[in-house]
């Protein structure tokens, strides 16, 4: 899945080489937006908070991160779908707890 942008590519031309590691950058993003937490929660072991928010300004300027959804998306509906074995609904669980239970109560009844 090749999404290209501001991710793959190297540091800008004439400027010095990039320093960070653009992968942990985008652990950071995934981790502020699947958490939640704020940015100041980053953990230590990833990038510094303002270089995580300056490259998330960047992709959702340039349109990096619609490409990345778009490319994911794609790919998601693109599977083929499988016949997962499916937990069976709420309703029927429910019904079966209450004849099981039904069930003990006369048992205990008939002793």
């Amino acid at each position: 899945m090749d999404v290209g942008g501001a991710a793959d590519c190297a540091a800008k031309r004439g400027g010095n080489k990039r320093t960070v590691d653009v992968r942990e950058v985008v652990n950071g993003l995934m981790y502020v937006l699947s958490t939640g937490f704020q940015w100041r929660a980053i953990p230590k072991d990833l990038p510094p908070r303002s270089t995580v928010h300056d490259y998330f300004d960047l992709w959702a300027w340039d349109g990096t991160l619609d490409r990345i959804h778009h490319a994911l998306y794609v790919h998601v509906v693109s599977r083929p779908t499988e016949n997962p074995a499916r937990a069976p609904p709420s309703s029927t669980v429910k019904a079966s707890r209450a004849r099981k239970k039904d069930a003990m109560g006369q048992a205990a009844r008939q002793l």
